[in-house]
């Protein structure tokens, strides 16, 4: 996720992109034995070659894990936002932003990000979580420590533990720190998500929601670390950045009405009724956003998975078509096939290979399985998600970004490799095109 805005002149852009690289640096280097740091590179500031950067670690986490997140986040802030004046980039340990402008003691809270993962089943804890963050911005915010961060771990119910964590810059004051979580507060919009983070350019709050019987003694730890983890799968893959200097892009997926060259691919609706037990209740795989997912069996006894789409909005007719395209087109291990698709008296349907293991989410958030989990299955999994990431990123024409990936768009097959599914919020990128706008 980017965005970016007109670009800003300077007056020598090669001396801000060595106060720039200097400045990343510094931050680097400071970050072995820091968990904040501010640094200012460069000297002519009316003339905006002056470079402001930030770093901020999570402080649950020893300096070490704090300096390899911050040289990440410093090498992928150079290559997602070549030529911007203000960028900032969220890893799941870290936080690095820098601009041309003064950055320092100031209360940022324009740009956010909301992200809720995990079964949408926890609705009825939302004043208890609610109440335990008011509790934590005021532990955090009220001048006893040096740090504005804070964990908490409380018990909602006596069968849900909720683990919550804030934090804000150290150069702002707590007065500035507090106006700056209630803020994300309230923009968390709890929707009974299982996990959740608000990330914002001054301060940051995520919690997580288990059951007790997993919140045994000497796991507080690993809990509170999983706040943050456990949307990201992978810290270096999963991060949010938004670039700010340059001209916005706005590239919407080509080639909409080729679903006409796609004949080939097109199934009756008459022979999807039939195989799906007309659309049965006990068919169901799941539902998503954008429509339900049935299980069905072809003539030829192939098992499939059926996306039926909704069909009461323009959005929905949008999603069907860049899905259709792009999968279509698409071929890769660690991307789901797509079989076919119908589009016949107002239903939208894509055909799928069907996943008999279903999605990463219901291993993850089931306390059964998840500990069942072997590491070697774990790490499989993880190399399969980036196989597939750097094939949309590198090597397919036109580039892709997904732009909605988490647990629950990954698939797993028999052999429990993992799938890349759902691309209706995929958008295209040229070939030479480093930035885009994907809202």
């Amino acid at each position: 996720m980017n965005d970016c805005s007109p670009k800003e002149s300077y007056i020598s852009e090669i001396n801000y992109r060595i106060n720039l690289e200097f400045l990343l640096s510094n931050l680097t280097s400071n970050s072995k034995t820091k968990t904040f740091y501010n640094f200012t590179s460069g000297e002519n500031k009316n003339n905006n070659d002056k470079v402001y950067g930030i770093f901020l670690c999570n402080t649950l986490f020893i300096d070490q894990v704090c300096h390899d997140c911050v040289t990440s986040a410093a090498t992928q802030i150079g290559q997602s936002c070549p030529s911007s004046a203000n960028a900032t980039v969220w890893y799941t340990n870290c936080m690095l932003r820098y601009s041309n402008r003064d950055i320092f003691s100031v209360n940022d809270v324009s740009v956010y990000y909301t992200i809720l993962d995990g079964p949408t089943k926890y609705y009825q804890y939302h004043q208890r979580l609610s109440d335990s963050f008011i509790s934590l911005i005021n532990m955090a915010t009220k001048g006893n420590t040096s740090s504005t961060s804070a964990t908490i771990s409380a018990y909602v119910t006596s069968d849900i533990v909720a683990v919550a964590y804030v934090d804000c810059t150290f150069d702002i004051s707590y007065s500035e720190c507090n106006h700056c979580l209630q803020t994300a507060l309230g923009r968390l919009g709890f929707d009974g998500s299982q996990s959740g983070m608000v990330l914002q350019q001054s301060c940051r709050l995520s919690y997580y929601l288990s059951d007790s019987a997993a919140h045994t003694q000497g796991k507080e730890l690993y809990i509170a670390v999983s706040v943050t983890v456990v949307i990201a799968m992978v810290s270096v893959i999963l991060n949010v950045y938004v670039c700010l200097g340059r001209k916005k892009v706005d590239v919407s997926p080509a080639g909409l009405d080729e679903l006409e060259s796609m004949e080939h691919l097109r199934f009756d609706f008459a022979a999807i009724k039939q195989a799906t037990c007309n659309f049965s209740e006990s068919n169901k795989l799941g539902q998503g956003g954008f429509g339900v997912v049935y299980m069905g069996i072809l003539p030829d006894e192939k098992t499939v998975a059926v996306k039926r789409l909704s069909n009461s909005s323009n959005q929905g007719i949008k999603e069907f078509k860049t899905e259709a395209c792009l999968t279509a087109r698409l071929q890769h291990r660690n991307l789901v096939k797509l079989f076919g698709f119908c589009l016949e008296k107002q239903e939208m349907l894509l055909v799928y290979e069907y996943m008999p293991n279903k999605s990463l989410d219901r291993l993850l958030f089931d306390p059964k399985q998840g500990a069942e989990l072997k590491w070697e299955t774990r790490y499989n999994i993880i190399v399969g998600i980036v196989r597939g990431l750097l094939y949309l990123h590198e090597d397919s024409r036109p580039k892709i970004v997904h732009r909605d990936l988490k647990p629950s768009n990954i698939l797993l097959d028999g052999d429990m490799n993992p799938k890349i599914a759902d691309f209706g919020m995929a958008k295209l990128f040229g070939c030479d095109q480093t930035q885009g706008n994907t809202s």
